[in-house]
């Protein structure tokens, strides 16, 4: 992964927030709804459960859920309130490197990773092709663990080093106050709009 491209072109958005488009108010909203329903979900979740919050995420993304594997929440190796107990950057490593390899949604670390930041929005960083572009990701290689670690990897260290910064675009990304979103989205966003 160029870590280097991305960081260029994250550093170029932001001394120009002119060029950034807003979210559409739609876009936003589901957003805000997605990240309720994961906040409903009890901390040991059923099957059922995880599989609704799958469903709801991949009909956010282009292509229906085909597949999934809640085997490590069944076994009791994954639970709902592991994920949210994650707070610092070798929590959420940790985590993801003891996760199925292939993800748990459909063998994809894109679906994956929106199911992980819908439940722990602060700690999980979205991963999706057009964000992958930015790091110059080749296309078999945007669906495995190790692309998505490093992501995590390089989202955390931009949020060190930018955090006074963010703060201006996670407000215009924000719907409203209530609403605001965490600096993992707002890296996210500048890097995907």
């Amino acid at each position: 992964m160029d870590c280097k491209s991305a960081k260029k072109f994250l550093q170029q958005r932001m001394e120009q927030p002119g060029a950034i488009p807003d979210l559409p108010c739609q876009y936003a909203k589901s957003y805000s709804a997605l990240l309720q329903l994961a906040d409903n979900l009890p901390d040991v979740a059923p099957t059922e459960n995880l599989l609704a919050l799958g469903c709801a995420v991949y009909a956010w993304m282009p292509t229906i859920l085909k597949t999934w594997d809640f085997s490590e929440f069944d076994s009791g190796e994954l639970s709902i309130k592991e994920i949210r107990s994650c707070e610092k950057l070798d929590d959420a490593a940790s985590l993801v490197s003891g996760v199925v390899s292939k993800g748990l949604l459909n063998n994809s670390w894109v679906g994956t990773s929106k199911f992980l930041h819908f439940i722990n929005p602060a700690v999980f960083p979205i991963w999706d092709s057009k964000v992958a572009a930015r790091f110059n990701v080749k296309t078999h290689r945007i669906n495995t663990q190790p692309s998505y670690l490093c992501y995590l990897h390089f989202c955390w260290g931009a949020a060190d080093c930018l955090n006074d910064r963010l703060n201006h675009f996670s407000e215009k990304f924000s719907s409203d106050d209530r609403n605001r979103i965490t600096a993992m989205r707002t890296i996210e966003l500048l890097l995907f709009l």
